[in-house]
């Protein structure tokens, strides 16, 4: 999962064999200076990410549940008006 602070872009890249380039093409989809990856997860875990207005947090776990309460746990620790999006598992 690739993400740009500045405009809070995100992009999740699925179905790339290895790992470097799923980085690769999550950066050139993002296509924002600021992009940078954050977040990268395997085979049965989820991911997410939670943004606030000027803070962020990324989460992974077994469930969408633990990865959203990771990602709001980071945020929320900067700043308390954080929302999640919704995770993504890799099943």
């Amino acid at each position: 999962m690739a993400y740009a602070p500045s405009t809070q872009d995100w992009v999740l890249r699925w179905r790339v064999i290895k790992p470097e380039r799923a980085r690769q093409r999550a950066l050139a989809d993002c296509a924002v200076a600021d992009c940078q990856v954050i977040l990268e997860f395997g085979p049965g875990q989820c991911g997410t990410l939670a943004l606030g207005p000027t803070s962020f947090g990324a989460g992974q776990g077994d469930t969408p549940a633990v990865a959203e309460a990771m990602a709001l746990d980071e945020c929320g620790s900067q700043e308390q008006s954080c929302r999640v999006v919704p995770a993504e598992c890799n099943r």
